[in-house]
């Protein structure tokens, strides 16, 4: 305790950099929102240089860091890093939740869309024009339809996603995630088929996914190997953190949570659930979507010294 104390005298103080603390690398791509609409952001991992990109939410890296996908207005686009050559992908697209996200290449993009009243997974290429293709997973069902989200392509070339129909709500099993080869084969449940589940990301070496999950023993974030085994929760049962992505390193773990002054802000934490650090506490906007890039790429500068690593959430 006594060492903690000292340590954040120091940032505080500016004695130490908060970098030389615990060195996050890499930029964090954002959503935003404000009374007059919904914007993308970037912004160094320690909270500071916040820059606004574009309009549109979900945003989601090329493996490259160089471009970022999204969604707005009702379509799917896709511009460079620093929110230059803005150019739609797809246009009259109903958006189902979960970024459009890039393939392991860089060269086809992954999205969950709406046909008819259902929700299913595609790939297109990830340039302008190019048609999308049905994922053939879980087949359509009128009477029961069938809603698939939050796709996550991960480095072997595999693929997550959340799937649940209107029949499995108000009961103990209201939506999982599973991981698929992206032509539908080898269809795998990895939550247990408990609890309500969404929001899968790979860590950079595939050998962990971090998910949101409600079931009896916690809500928030989880991790659990690709087959499903060694559930982790590491959300402490008071908090309500959701949406996580990895650092390029795979030790650290951003993601969305209600535990600040506003409704909701962007945070980040090592893999092991310690050092939780809010990095949008000062902003009045709400902010949501955190997506960190797969690269470390340089940081962006800032209008003024800033020392703060953000307001730390003792757990």
């Amino acid at each position: 305790m006594l060492c903690r104390g000292l340590l954040l005298f120091a940032l505080l103080s500016g004695i130490v950099s908060p970098i030389a603390a615990s060195e996050p690398q890499g930029l964090i791509a954002f959503s935003s929102r404000d009374e007059y609409g919904g914007y993308i952001y970037v912004m160094n991992a320690d909270g500071t240089g916040h820059k606004r990109l574009s309009d549109g939410h979900q945003p989601a890296w090329s493996p490259d860091g160089e471009r970022i996908a999204f969604w707005s207005g009702g379509g799917i686009y896709i511009m460079n890093r620093d929110g230059s050559g803005v150019a739609l992908l797809a246009d009259e697209v109903s958006e189902c939740y979960g970024r459009p996200v890039f393939s392991p290449d860089g060269g086809q993009i992954l999205f969950a869309g709406q046909l008819e009243d259902e929700c299913f997974l595609f790939t297109m290429d990830a340039v302008p024009g190019t048609p999308a293709s049905q994922i053939p997973l879980f087949p359509s069902d009128p009477k029961d339809h069938a809603y698939h989200g939050s796709p996550a392509w991960g480095p072997d070339g595999s693929i997550l996603f959340e799937f649940g129909r209107p029949s499995q709500i108000g009961t103990p099993n209201t939506g999982n995630v599973y991981r698929a080869n992206v032509d539908g084969s080898d269809i795998v449940m990895l939550s247990g088929g408990i609890g309500q589940n969404s929001a899968p990301a790979w860590s950079p070496d595939s050998n962990r996914i971090a998910f949101y999950s409600h079931r009896e023993n916690g809500e928030g974030i989880y991790l659990i190997d690709p087959d499903g085994s060694n559930l982790k929760l590491l959300s402490p049962s008071w908090a309500i953190d959701w949406h996580p992505s990895w650092s390029p390193d795979g030790e650290w773990i951003t993601f969305v949570s209600s535990q600040s002054r506003k409704s909701q802000d962007i945070f980040i934490m090592r893999a092991d659930g310690s050092e939780v650090t809010n990095l949008t506490e000062l902003r009045l906007e709400e902010d949501f979507d955190p997506a960190w890039s797969p690269v470390a790429l340089p940081r962006l500068q800032t209008a003024v010294p800033e020392i703060s690593w953000g307001h730390v959430k003792h757990r």
